[in-house]
């Protein structure tokens, strides 16, 4: 058992006791963030130079994953928010201080989808633009949103852009969704803030630790890249909303009984697909121990992970991921009338998982697409994907 593991179990009550509450408030309640921060997790990839762990990845991830299984929303910023905490260590050391130098607790929301725009101006960047998606938002001090440059030759090029949290507001009804409700995950919008310099990045500058090495963050951690890394995070926090999809469902089976009087477990065939469905969910969280070890032994070895390497990592995770989220729809059906009632934990978990399917890093064709062309050696676009 991690220290992490620990830490959490002191906090477990608060975090199954408040998923429904945040469903309601379409946002993380107080105890809950309270919770979130007593396990660390927010800190596990931050330097210590800052009083971070620089932890083992696997062991960020099953503490994510064990988070978001007692409480989906809140594993799921756990998620995001730290492994932001990891980008950050690649930041100007202006910019941590400016974060991090007052309280190292900070959070660090985001959304990258470039769907803001950056105008030259006098003294740094002008900033424009809705960008949704800001899961954790209104309980953090900053952001790292996506934004795009136009180039001289007519282009646009992706940039990564820190935002304090007086530069932007939230769309209180952006947030009316499926599942994952409680994560708050609302648009962020920027009226035309000025930024500096020093806070507008390149992603690929995060691709091996570039921007790591330049500040001073030599450890392996900060070597991973960035697509690879933080879809990793991503895939973690879906695992665990999976996994307390699972856990509602057995709950739901051991009292069931259907109107005929008959109870589930004395149903073979319902026994039999909650076994292979627990057995899909079981094998969703051993691939992604097994990704992340794997991506650790490889940059500690290597200095850097190849390309063929990132590329089985993220096909690894979203078909893990898939079947995960596929193993809880097959189990649903067995659930029962009562289930269809949005307050109940069986209702919620199927919800929440459905809607992790939705983002980016748990997109499966892309990834496999680009999985057969890199190994087969085809010309592959792997900006286009994401890894």
């Amino acid at each position: 058992m991690s220290h992490y593991d620990k830490l959490i179990d002191e906090v477990a009550d608060v975090l199954v006791g408040t998923a429904a509450e945040a469903e309601q408030l379409n946002r993380l309640p107080e105890a809950t963030i309270d919770a979130i921060r007593h396990t660390r997790v927010v800190r596990a990839l931050q330097p210590k130079s800052y009083g971070g762990d620089e932890c083992h990845p696997v062991e960020f991830a099953e503490a994510v994953m064990r988070i978001a299984s007692l409480n989906s929303a809140a594993g799921w910023c756990a998620g995001v928010i730290g492994v932001h905490s990891w980008q950050i260590a690649g930041f100007d050391p202006k910019l941590q201080d400016e974060i991090w130098g007052a309280d190292p607790e900070t959070w660090v929301s985001s959304p990258y989808a470039p769907l803001g725009v950056l105008e030259r101006v006098d003294g740094g960047y002008r900033v424009k633009g809705r960008i949704p998606f800001s899961s954790g938002g209104e309980a953090s001090k900053w952001a790292i949103t996506g934004a795009l440059l136009p180039q001289d030759d007519g282009t646009m090029a992706l940039r990564h852009i820190v935002l304090p949290r007086d530069d932007y507001w939230f769309d209180q009804d952006s947030w009316n969704v499926l599942g994952l409700k409680g994560t708050g995950s609302k648009d962020l919008v920027c009226d035309g803030a000025v930024i500096p310099d020093y806070r507008v990045y390149r992603m690929e500058d995060f691709d091996n630790g570039e921007n790591m090495a330049k500040v001073g963050n030599h450890a392996d951690l900060y070597k991973l890249p960035f697509p690879t890394f933080f879809s990793y995070a991503i895939n973690c926090a879906s695992q665990g909303v999976a996994e307390g999809a699972m856990n509602a469902v057995l709950e739901n089976a051991k009292n069931r009984v259907n109107a005929r009087g008959i109870k589930s477990l004395d149903d073979d065939i319902q026994v039999n697909a909650i076994g292979e469905a627990a057995a899909d969910v079981r094998a969703g969280r051993a691939v992604l121990i097994d990704v992340g070890n794997r991506l650790h032994d490889e940059v500690a070895e290597n200095g850097k992970i190849s390309l063929q390497s990132r590329i089985d990592a993220r096909a690894d995770g979203v078909r893990a991921i898939r079947r995960s989220v596929e193993a809880i729809e097959r189990v649903f059906n067995f659930a029962g009338g009562m289930a269809l009632k949005t307050d109940t934990a069986v209702n919620r978990g199927l919800r929440d998982a459905k809607t992790t399917l939705a983002h980016i890093c748990n997109t499966q064709h892309p990834i496999q697409i680009s999985w057969t062309k890199v190994t087969l050696g085809l010309e592959h676009d792997g900006g286009a994907s994401f890894w």
